[in-house]
């Protein structure tokens, strides 16, 4: 009995269980839950999947599928379920590739072009006029990389591919489901260009959900015909489930760009997989009818046809009068002529906008630009765009070289009764590659990856594709694998041809024990990894402080014998003077500072050789910081006018734009990133000098 087949019988039971456990996890994400009784649900489950996963390491993928819709809990130091249990499954599959299990990454275009946008990220960083809040993007970014990675590393096998597209399907069922719970009562103004209490389920906005559903429709569909084709009827019924959640859920959401999205994944669907169009049509007109009885119901209950509206809304272009779009792409290309290179940074587009580099003030509090690429292009500059631009094209080279080899079949008495199966790398590349589509297309009219639910999300399915391209590629044949899968079908499709039996699991087992050297260099990365995500999170959690300085010079009067010394010691004595009770009193007014906070936060020192007075206020806000030292350097400019030997002006006043932020995250980011490396090195040699002691080496 061949793996799939087994996985065949096992897969009700299991698919069963993972409806519940995501059922639980989405209960768990709740609003009213808390985050103890989430971490009390969480935490045994990982532990079972990790115990699982060590021998199978395909399993931890699984998990993060089915527990992501549990992905918006906010969790301590900054983080959040899906950044977690994606380095979780990340780190479990790198122990488990250390004791031989999975497969190497080998060459792989899709994460190599995905790692090329993380490393413009990490760039941006660097520069950001958001550090803080750029370094926790870049963290997300790094942690989905690591999942996608841990996708192609942990599909060993195709039935392992199989595994990780039901797990998505499940988790994508739930998270479409959960708008089910709760239907509100729609409320359309300006001929349906705003529609307020719009179904959201678990995320934050209805055109995340719309995104998250047209994604789901796409695989879903994809999955169910690539199950109907290799006679999976269980998964049949599974993936024909989810796709009708998605569906509803997706008209429900009422996103322009979900419908958007949804219509280019489907039309990329249909494209990829050739030889299917018959129960693609037939999944189609399923589709049509299920929205033409929605928009035949919805006018009948409510008097007013608010689908159709909505719908007609995307070819007419109509906008509503508080439309904000226009102002957010205007404040895109300001920022990006401010900094063409490296953006602002990671998801510091509201900050450059607050900055003053947006058009207009109404939009400075809009978190994106509404447009992908306009988004990256302002906070990742030119290089973020080229990067966006090379990830998706290696994407499409993939899809289409994943796609099966056009099959033609004997006919007449020869002819058999039913169309051979799928390759499940062709069928889970072509659900991998549409759901990719509904992101780019929708990224035309909106961003909704904010949300990490979705940007995990995308993240797993941009592995899953290079998780196919993976095994296409280990195909044992020395022809062109489209070549080689053709002549597979063309034996099992002519009776009584000789052929050999062929394993499911073709190009994907591999029982060899991992060398020393690779074991070493993996022991290496993972502790690397480790010192690399511990360093990220400190640094991140240290709060941002903004440094102000204003400067106060003396002069002698125009008397005779004041000299430069006395001139110095006056300062020495206003250095003082600024440290006054009184003249803490009156800047702590100033800035809405405490007294105490504000005696704390003073540094005042005297340049040396000069006359000149620093007074710097370090503060949690750059505005109070600059009012505070300003106030005090006026006191202090104030306090010479009874002096008859020195004057004083405040030549520098703080300007809390320029002031400094503490601690440098830059600095800190590069010594993190030097101590993991050298960690990893020491480790992995360290235990290669351990394997050769073993092995009675010298």
């Amino acid at each position: 009995m061949t793996a799939t087949r087994a996985l065949e019988r096992s897969f009700p039971p299991v698919v069963g269980c993972g409806v519940v456990l995501a059922s639980a996890a989405v209960w768990v994400s709740g609003r009213s839950a808390p985050l103890g009784l989430g971490v009390l649900v969480l935490v045994p489950l990982m532990i079972l999947f990790t115990v699982a996963a060590l021998r199978r390491p395909v399993l931890a993928v699984a998990a993060f599928a089915v527990l992501l819709p549990a992905g918006s809990i906010g969790l301590p130091l900054s983080t959040n379920a899906a950044q977690v249990l994606a380095v979780w499954a990340a780190l479990v599959v790198l122990a488990a590739r250390i004791g031989g299990r999975g497969r190497s990454l080998g060459r792989s275009p899709v994460l190599a072009a995905s790692a090329l946008l993380v490393v413009s990220a990490l760039l941006s960083t660097l520069t950001s006029v958001a550090p803080r809040i750029s370094l926790l993007q870049t963290m997300n970014y790094v942690a989905g990389l690591a999942l996608a990675a841990a996708v192609v590393a942990a599909t060993a096998r195709r039935g392992d591919l199989l595994v990780s597209a039901m797990a998505v399907v499940v988790g994508g069922a739930v998270l479409c489901g959960s708008v089910l719970v709760d239907l509100p009562n729609l409320q359309a103004r300006f001929d349906s260009t705003i529609v307020g209490n719009r179904p959201t389920g678990i995320f934050a906005q209805p055109n995340e959900l719309g995104l998250c559903t047209a994604m789901m429709l796409c695989f879903s569909l994809a999955m169910a015909v690539v199950a109907l084709r290799r006679g999976h009827r269980a998964l049949v019924v599974l993936c024909g489930t989810a796709s009708v959640l998605a569906l509803t859920a997706l008209v429900l959401s009422l996103s322009r760009g979900g419908w958007i999205g949804a219509f280019a994944g489907l039309v990329v669907l249909v494209a990829l997989l050739r030889g299917a169009r018959r129960p693609l049509l037939i999944c189609f007109l399923t589709v049509g009818v299920v929205v033409l009885a929605l928009l035949v119901a919805e006018p009948a209950t409510s008097g007013s046809s608010v689908f159709v509206d909505r719908f007609a809304t995307i070819f007419t272009g109509e906008r509503s009068p508080f439309d904000e779009r226009p102002a957010a792409w205007a404040g895109a290309l300001r920022q990006m002529a401010h900094s063409p290179v490296l953006g602002s940074g990671p998801a510091a587009f509201p900050t450059a906008a607050a900055q003053g580099l947006a058009q207009f003030t109404d939009v400075r509090q809009v978190v994106h630009a509404h447009v992908l690429y306009l988004t990256v292009g302002a906070e990742q500059g030119v290089l973020g765009v080229a990067a966006l631009v090379v990830a998706i094209g290696f994407g499409v080279r993939e899809a289409l070289r994943n796609r099966p080899a056009p099959t033609h079949f004997p006919r007449g008495p020869r002819a058999t009764a039913s169309p051979p199966a799928y390759p499940v790398e062709a069928g889970v590349s072509a659900a991998a590659a549409a759901a990719l589509t509904a992101v780019v297309a929708e990224g035309v009219v909106d961003y909704p990856l904010r949300n990490p639910v979705l940007g995990a999300m995308t993240w797993l399915v941009i592995g899953l594709l290079a998780a196919c391209a993976r095994t296409r590629s280990a195909m044992p044949s020395g022809d062109d694998p489209k070549v080689a899968e053709m002549k597979r079908l063309t034996a099992s499709a002519t009776p009584g041809s000789p052929s050999r039996p062929q394993s499911d699991d073709q190009g994907g087992r591999n029982l060899r024990a991992v060398r020393p050297t690779t074991r070493a260099i993996l022991a290496g990365l993972l502790a690397g990894l480790v010192v690399l995500g511990a360093g990220l999170i400190v640094i991140a959690e240290q709060p941002t402080r903004y440094a102000a300085t204003s400067t106060v010079s003396l002069a002698p009067r125009s008397l005779p014998n004041v000299s430069a010394d006395i001139v110095r010691l006056a300062a020495t004595k206003y250095a003082v003077v600024a440290g006054s009770t009184a003249n803490l009193e009156l800047a702590a007014r100033r800035s809405d500072m405490t007294t105490s906070e504000l005696r704390d936060d003073l540094s005042v020192a005297v340049q040396q050789e000069t006359a000149n007075v620093d007074i710097t206020v370090t503060g949690r806000n750059a505005d109070q910081a600059a009012s505070a030292a300003n106030s005090i350097a006026s006191a202090v400019a104030t306090a010479t006018d009874h002096d008859r030997l020195i004057t004083g002006e405040v030549t520098a006043p703080a300007d809390p734009d320029a002031a400094d932020r503490k601690p440098s995250r830059p600095l800190l980011l590069t010594i993190a990133i030097v101590a993991a490396v050298l960690i990893a090195a020491w480790v992995t040699v360290g235990v290669r000098y351990a394997a050769r002691r073993a092995a009675g080496e010298d």
